[in-house]
């Protein structure tokens, strides 16, 4: 899946879709990019059947001076086939705002 997700001033959520406007099945990697606020410090979030995923991929990151975060993981061969639910928590300063959006594996 490659998703290009908005987050716009003041980090509220714009947007959030897979390519195409719907998640995309993906095997065996996955990969997420926003656009947010320059400096503003994101936190993923991919939960599976078994729960939050600890893939190596999924840590927080801080946007660069575009304010684009990219993440990339593997989904594991064994995952549970369906669609996953993925949130982005963002903030910088006072401003906090979040994204949500899925993925489906098969």
């Amino acid at each position: 899946m490659n998703a290009l997700a908005r987050m716009d001033e003041p980090l509220h959520p714009h947007g959030g879709h897979a390519a195409g406007g719907r998640a995309k099945p993906v095997t065996p990697g996955a990969a997420l990019e926003i656009q947010t606020t320059p400096g503003a410090s994101c936190a993923i979030v991919v939960r599976y059947k078994s729960g939050p995923s600890k893939a190596k991929g999924l840590v927080p990151k801080l946007a660069d001076g575009k304010g684009r975060i990219a993440w990339t993981w593997r989904v594991g061969s064994n995952t549970t086939p369906g669609k996953w639910p993925i949130e982005v928590n963002c903030q910088k300063g006072e401003a906090r705002g979040v994204l949500k959006t899925s993925f489906e594996v098969r």
